[in-house]
């Protein structure tokens, strides 16, 4: 009994900490996400360790508590508070993304995006940041509408990650040309 129990508990625990690399950073979100992957991001590493100037792949998968006509993915990475953009797209317009609009209310949907790490001197010096990956509704309505959100931005959002991320750099050595050798000194 105790080893069934064991086991039980075992796989709830391991099934849990799946996702633990990453945050919902959502505050009022009209949507919750179940699985969110990394490419790259293995399951041991912690935070996911990533380069200036690389590709972030990612895949949410979400359901809404709303239906949603059009959606945007917004993504920026925060050092120490600093927030710097790195993508805004149409997710409905975009074929690659794998949503297909309008989002009915409780149905489940898997987002693809990708979106570079920006070379930033601070994000270099610092090492670590925080990466806000948002899918917000994004109202396409009227020119006044728009006016309006540009003075006062009320954005509802659907779901929010937050993916710690540490920057790693090129290994640096000699490589294959460069080698030293100690046969070759005894040819000579």
């Amino acid at each position: 009994m105790r080893r069934i129990v064991f086991i039980c508990l075992s796989l709830l625990i391991f099934g849990s900490v799946t996702n633990a690399r990453f945050w919902d950073c959502s505050e009022n979100g009209v949507g919750a996400w179940s699985k969110v992957s990394v490419k790259g991001c293995d399951n041991d590493e912690y935070p996911c360790e990533m380069k200036m100037g690389q590709n972030l792949h990612i895949s949410i998968t979400f359901t809404t508590n709303a239906s949603i006509n059009n959606a945007c993915a917004k993504v920026e990475v925060d050092v120490l508070g600093k927030k710097t953009f790195m993508l805004k797209e149409d997710i409905c317009e975009n074929e690659n993304s794998g949503v297909k609009c309008p989002l009915n209310q409780g149905l489940q949907f898997t987002y693809k995006g990708s979106a570079k790490v920006p070379e930033d001197d601070q994000l270099q010096q610092i090492g670590e940041a925080n990466v806000y990956w948002r899918l917000v509704k994004d109202d396409k309505e009227s020119k006044e509408n728009k006016r309006r959100e540009a003075e006062t931005p009320t954005t509802t959002e659907i779901v929010c990650v937050k993916i710690p991320i540490t920057i790693v750099y090129p290994e640096v050595g000699f490589g294959k040309f460069g080698e030293y050798d100690d046969d070759d000194e005894d040819e000579k």
